[in-house]
């Protein structure tokens, strides 16, 4: 094992796979073992590879062609590279681009396991956030936590309707329970995360796709998201106004609307499209 983490390394400080690396290591071997490569890697200069690395590999690995043999090594992998991309100062300005990459290591495992590595990592991220939440107030853990949930959604939402594996839609009530009670104070600043959930809702309330799926996130998601947002919309109007009357510049104000706009928007598209499902 020695061995093969030395070749790792070299992987990471390389770019390439060394010339001396036995070719017996296969790419879903490497993956398996990689995660113990990145925490060595983890907060140093060379973390910024890290992505790129693992995209010339997903370039290199055949599609589909990794099987769940390391599924437990694959989602500590996928875990530690997401959250610290997330976290990590050199992604500050070109974050997207960099989870783009890891998220692109989807195309390289087989739908049963690419579907159980999306489930199970976000499992994990959103149990961080909740504890978070639940112990200061606050999702604090990651800078950029709600656009890094929207793509484990919107990946899952992808896969789902593009490779119409039936292992999605089998999976898609559990992948739901993760995140149905998990519904952020911080609206703002979980834009994308709500996004991502309500452009679920309205791909499955309009395909007619998992009705039962569509009318659980209707009653216990859309509808309570829908007043919490109604409440926050209050809150935000009455601090506005509490704002003027102090004479304090409420121009940061102007965004947040916007942005509650376009959430709106979206609830009320994936309400519109479910409520025909309703049996009266």
């Amino acid at each position: 094992m020695n061995s093969f983490l030395d070749h790792c390394f070299m992987l990471v400080k390389t770019g390439s796979r060394p010339e001396h690396m036995p070719m017996v290591y296969s790419h879903a071997y490497v993956l398996s073992g990689f995660s113990f490569v990145f925490e060595k890697f983890k907060g140093q200069d060379q973390m910024y590879k890290i992505p790129y690395i693992l995209e010339k590999m997903v370039i290199e690995a055949p599609s589909k062609s990794i099987g769940r043999k390391y599924l437990p090594e694959y989602v500590q992998l996928f875990y530690s590279v997401v959250r610290s991309v997330a976290r990590n100062e050199f992604f500050e300005t070109v974050n997207s681009d960099a989870i783009k990459s890891v998220f692109g290591l989807i195309n390289c495992f087989t739908n049963d396991t690419a579907c159980l590595l999306l489930k199970r990592t976000m499992f994990i991220i959103i149990k961080e956030l909740k504890e978070a939440e639940e112990s200061d107030g606050k999702s604090t853990e990651y800078p950029y936590k709600s656009e890094v949930l929207a793509y484990f959604i919107n990946n899952y939402r992808m896969q789902m309707f593009d490779t119409k594996d039936p292992i999605y839609k089998n999976e898609l009530a559990s992948f739901c329970e993760i995140f149905i009670d998990f519904r952020p104070h911080e609206i703002i600043y979980f834009q994308s995360y709500y996004s991502a959930i309500f452009n679920l809702a309205f791909s499955l309330g309009k395909s007619k796709f998992c009705t039962q799926v569509s009318l659980k996130l209707f009653n216990n998601y859309l509808i309570p998201m829908k007043e919490q947002l109604g409440d926050y919309h209050t809150f935000k109007n009455l601090q506005i106004e509490e704002m003027k009357k102090n004479g304090i510049p409420v121009n940061s104000e102007k965004k947040e609307t916007l942005d509650f706009d376009t959430i709106v928007f979206l609830i009320n598209q994936a309400i519109d499209s479910i409520k025909p499902l309703i049996k009266k």
